[in-house]
């Protein structure tokens, strides 16, 4: 099975070049087909699905040989996600094996595959085992779910799926982690001497004079286009308000001086924050000091360069609405160096009023966060999420506000006086 006839059949239609890559190098294992070792019956003593599903699964498994298409097919997609790869990479579509016959079949297979593989590397883990059973518990909720309402092995939300199968969901103290592909389109610069961070925008970004992406809340201005440039000698472009505002200001940074830190494509830990206790600054630096040890220890060919949530707790106008400044939100907030996010206004709506369509201006507000939001909204003004991003190197630093300084604020603040 040549390569074309195996993007054909995971029905990849612009499959990047690590795919091309990891299958000219490793195109001797498909041969060997190493998932047909897999013990998949240790497995299904975890996972807790249906029976008629592991039966249906274990027929389709037995019916294959090291040479059939779908055994190939499936090798490589653990390639692709898990062995040389991480799901995070999106290197598979939203639906692989689209139009087959068999696809829910398959789907569900290449779950069970991809859990079987991770199952083996996480044993390594000291706390393996607590981590896989988090993810297979919500993994066969999906799939026993899906069976139970369509009588047929399948699965919805399948690149969501092949995160919890892939062991993707980490909780570690009071946060959920994940690994991230870092894409936002900007640079972080360290100084050689002193480790300041700096963060240039990359070009043909459209911004609105308050640093924001022009349209997103739909509020669009005649604001301003980014623009990068790289010399042999040094670095140009549009410095980033730690506040997470992209500001006109044109900067250099000497090759001399500043090194490359951060940029598109390298790894970074997502963390979300899930309800309950524990936001607060001593929980959230002890999570990120915990899950910093174990990404290291179990994920050792990535160099996380800092931990990343795109989040309505990490707007940039928290510091211009919040009237708590001693409260949790306010304060974590203010240990990030942030970029502005695409997501707008619906998501601090829809966590805060359970409705991301409410009529702000029909509400009486209950609660200080949702009077907050009210009176800035009446203000015309509106919240979108941020970019929060704290550098592994700056660890030792949260809590002491690392990056923010008062000039920062005060050019932050008159950006938005515009």
């Amino acid at each position: 099975m040549n390569y074309e006839a195996l993007i054909r059949r995971l029905h990849i239609q612009n499959p990047q070049p690590k795919v091309k890559e990891i299958f000219d190098a490793h195109r001797n294992e498909l041969l060997a087909c190493h998932i047909l070792q897999f013990d998949l019956c240790e497995l299904f003593n975890h996972l807790h699905l249906h029976q008629e599903i592991k039966m249906q699964l274990m027929n389709k498994m037995n019916q294959m040989d090291s040479l059939s298409e779908d055994a190939i097919a499936l090798s490589f997609l653990v390639m692709i996600t898990v062995q040389y790869a991480h799901p995070s990479e999106r290197l598979l579509p939203e639906m692989p094996f689209e139009n087959e016959k068999e696809q829910g079949l398959l789907l569900v297979l290449s779950l069970v595959l991809v859990a079987s593989f991770q199952w083996m590397r996480f044993l390594k883990s000291a706390h393996g085992k607590d981590h896989a059973f988090f993810n297979f518990n919500h993994l066969k909720n999906y799939i026993n779910r899906y069976y139970e309402e369509h009588h047929l092995v399948g699965t919805n939300h399948f690149n969501w799926c092949i995160n919890l199968a892939a062991i993707g969901l980490i909780h570690i103290h009071t946060l959920h982690f994940m690994h991230h592909v870092f894409t936002e389109q900007c640079i972080v610069f360290q100084n050689k001497t002193n480790q300041t961070k700096t963060i240039l925008a990359l070009g043909g970004l459209k911004v609105r004079k308050d640093g924001q992406h022009n349209g997103i809340n739909e509020l669009t201005e005649e604001g301003f286009i980014t623009s990068f440039l790289e010399t042999d000698d040094f670095y140009q472009g549009c410095r980033v308000n730690p506040y997470g505002a992209i500001t006109d200001k044109q900067i250099s940074l000497s090759k001399k001086n500043y090194e490359v830190y951060l940029k598109p494509g390298d790894a970074v830990i997502d963390f979300h924050i899930p309800t309950g206790k524990g936001y607060d600054l001593i929980n959230v630096r002890k999570s990120f000091e915990d899950a910093l040890s174990f990404f290291r220890s179990v994920y050792q060919e990535h160099d996380y360069k800092a931990f990343w949530c795109d989040s309505w707790l990490s707007s940039p106008q928290i510091p211009l609405f919040l009237s708590n400044r001693s409260g949790n939100i306010f304060q974590i907030n203010e240990q990030s160096y942030s970029f502005p996010s695409i997501h707008d206004q619906r998501s601090i709506l829809k966590f805060v009023f359970h409705d991301e369509n409410i009529d702000l201006h029909a509400i009486n507000p209950k609660t200080s966060l949702e009077r907050d939001i009210v009176d800035f909204n009446k203000k015309n003004q509106r919240i979108n999420c941020g970019i929060f991003l704290l550098f592994v190197d700056d660890l030792h630093l949260f809590g002491s506000t690392p990056y923010r300084t008062k000039e920062s604020f005060e050019e932050y603040v008159s950006m938005n006086l515009k």
